[in-house]
């Protein structure tokens, strides 16, 4: 975490989450794990925004998200004009989901779809797009809000769910 603008009026906060790849893969248990599978090691996990970046919501900014500043107790209870930039968010559901998600919470969305490949526009556009969202409101709701639904936009998850997990 890093603060490229930090100021009385303004204040950015950037969150920097490097996935090893090469680690997701060691000691992984279930289908997904076994058999040296190509998938394992080729996948857009360490670039895009996932349950990963959940968990780190979580850690870096536990307090924040429980609606308490210890620093500033005044801007925990106060709703602020907010800006959220993903780089990279999946939606296999397009735009339509990506804002079907964000709009009735009362975000003003901005996407910006992603190439396939920028060398070859022909190609078309990917499942990929970078995504702002606006709105006056709570830090803390905004925090519960990305926790909650980046996930959603993930096809994979970072852990396994056994079988027994998943059969009534």
């Amino acid at each position: 975490m890093f603060y490229p603008v930090a100021g009385v009026e303004s204040c950015t906060v950037a969150l920097l989450l490097d996935v090893d790849p090469v680690a997701l893969v060691r000691n992984r248990r279930g289908p997904g794990g076994e058999g040296g599978a190509l998938e394992q090691y080729v996948n857009d996990r360490p670039y895009v925004a996932s349950s990963f970046l959940s968990v780190a919501i979580a850690e870096v900014f536990g307090t924040a998200m429980a609606g308490r500043s210890k620093d500033r107790p005044e801007l925990a209870s106060t709703a602020l004009p907010l800006v959220a930039t993903i780089a990279a968010v999946p939606s296999r559901g397009g735009e339509a989901l990506l804002r079907q998600l964000f709009e009735p919470l009362g975000y003003t969305v901005t996407l910006t779809p992603s190439l396939l490949d920028p060398s070859q526009p022909d190609w078309g556009h990917s499942h990929y797009y970078a995504l702002e969202l606006r709105a006056t409101m709570f830090l803390h709701e905004l925090l519960a809000h990305l926790y909650v639904l980046v996930p959603v936009l993930d096809d994979q998850k970072h852990y396994w769910v056994g079988q027994d997990e998943v059969e009534p």
